[in-house]
């Protein structure tokens, strides 16, 4: 971001700290009243267009990390005023990318100002250097933000020589933040890690840093987690289609068994039914030749009977004739 302090020139005293301020906002002091015609814009734009992707990619990313929640600020090439003397003199802007964790997230701010904020200034830090600004990123803002702001994470990313580099407040003071194997460095503050990445941003296909979380996936912004969340309920409509298409196929096939089954059943009662048949005229024509065998041996006992009727007479006749004689 554009800055009015030249190389040339000393670093300003350090300001009041941010806590001093807060405390200074609390007392019964006579203090002089802050500026009331504070600037919201300087005229000056980004370096380059890249910077104006990156500071809105970043945001971006952020507004769909935090989006469940509603209780944090993040900014970009916007006045931070924290205290009188820089308000009126105007020499520092701000920061390329800022993040305050807390605060009111729908209160309007054309500018951040710490008398406005509870004496809250930054937590989180990016600067986006660029030829003219790279060395005031590393030296006087570096010490602004660690010794004025008190903040707890600061990076710079110069796109130029594709360095990226961190800090981190340990004991009052900046430490370097050591890369991981993948070359990103954790931001704890947002509890994720910034590294670099290329692709497209709104059809722009540059290097950019952006926010990996956890398990090394790059935080999406708001449109690609639509597009995501769209392109799973699509594969979840696709998954749930198959499932019923499935369910349907099993169904049928289940409809197609029993009706199978029905058949089969309907098949063994007709060949019961018949078998039924064959046995009732089985038994009828057991009980006819019953009869008729019963028939023969009544007519044959009646023969029989007949025979020795006969025979008996045949004797008797014959003893009467020898009786005569």
């Amino acid at each position: 971001m554009s800055t009015i302090i030249p190389f040339d020139q000393p670093a300003p005293p350090p300001p009041l700290s941010p806590r001093r301020v807060a405390a200074l906002m609390h007392v019964d002091y006579d203090a002089p009243e802050p500026p009331m015609d504070l600037l919201e814009e300087d005229g000056i734009p980004l370096e380059t267009y890249w910077h104006r992707l990156e500071m809105n990619l970043l945001i971006d990313c952020v507004t769909q990390l935090m989006a469940d929640r509603r209780d944090y600020f993040c900014g970009g090439n916007m006045f931070v005023y924290f205290n009188h003397e820089q308000a009126r003199n105007l020499d520092y802007r701000g920061p390329d990318f800022f993040f305050v964790d807390k605060v009111d997230f729908h209160k309007r701010r054309p500018y951040w100002a710490v008398w406005e904020e509870e004496g809250r200034l930054p937590d989180l830090i990016i600067e986006l250097a660029s030829p003219s600004t790279v060395k005031i990123d590393r030296t006087i803002k570096k010490d602004i933000y660690e010794k004025a702001f008190e903040c707890r994470e600061y990076f710079i990313y110069d796109p130029d020589n594709d360095i990226l580099e961190g800090y981190r407040r340990v004991n009052e003071a900046f430490e370097p933040i050591q890369p991981d194997e993948d070359g990103r460095l954790s931001c704890e503050t947002l509890g994720v890690t910034l590294g670099r990445w290329h692709g497209p941003y709104f059809n722009n296909v540059f290097p950019y840093v952006r926010f990996f979380d956890a398990a090394g996936k790059v935080v999406p912004t708001v449109n690609e987690a639509a597009a995501q969340n769209a392109r799973a309920q699509e594969k979840k409509a696709q998954a749930q289609g198959k499932k019923a298409q499935a369910q349907e196929k099993k169904a049928e096939a289940e409809a197609k068994r029993a009706e199978a089954e029905a058949k089969r059943a309907e098949a063994e009662a007709k060949r019961a039914e018949a078998e039924a048949k064959r046995a009732e005229a089985e038994a009828k024509r057991a009980e006819a030749e019953a009869k008729i065998a019963k028939e023969q041996r009544q007519r044959a006992e009646t023969a029989e009977a007949e025979v020795a009727r006969l025979r008996a007479k045949l004797a008797s006749l014959g003893e009467g004739k020898n009786g005569g004689s």
